[in-house]
Order: C-alpha cells, then structure tokens, then sequence
C-alpha cells in the first residue's frame, strides 16, 4: 500500500511512480521485514535508485576522493512498523 497525503493507492497499478514523501506500508512475516532491511544500506539503495553499484570500502573511498578519507552520505533509516 502506499500512502500519500491524506489518501492511498492499495495494490498500486505497474508503471505507480513514486513521489518524494510516499510511504509504503508492507505486511509480512519477520524474515520480510530482516529482508526488507537491506534498503537501509546506502549501497543498496543506490545501486537501486541508479542501477550503478560504487564501491564503499576504504580504498575505493581513497581513490574517489584521490587521499582523502570519505564517508557516504546517510539517507534517513527505512522504518518499520513492527506489533
């Protein structure tokens, strides 16, 4: 389900675009949600966003930045609403 305002879109149709502010209410078991966690990786979710996967250990840190240490930037935790 995706929730946006003050309305929502049950079952949302292919092609549903998702705006900055939607949130998505998913069900499932336990094991969903440890699965569902992997968004909360920034690289994960930028390999999703963008469909190109960047290195985020230290070296490849090092060369990007050409020395200097660089950390990637945080994207707000996903949040679950667990019983």
């Amino acid at each position: 389900m995706v929730v946006r305002g003050d309305g929502g879109a049950i079952l949302p149709t292919t092609g549903y675009q998702l705006e900055a502010g939607d949130q998505l209410r998913i069900a499932g078991s336990r094991e969903a949600a440890h699965r569902i966690e992997l968004v909360n990786n920034i690289n994960v979710l930028l390999y999703v966003r963008t469909g190109c996967e960047a290195g985020s250990g230290w070296i490849w840190r090092q060369m990007r930045a050409g020395g200097a240490v660089v950390d990637p930037v945080p994207l707000p935790p996903l949040t679950l609403n667990q019983p």
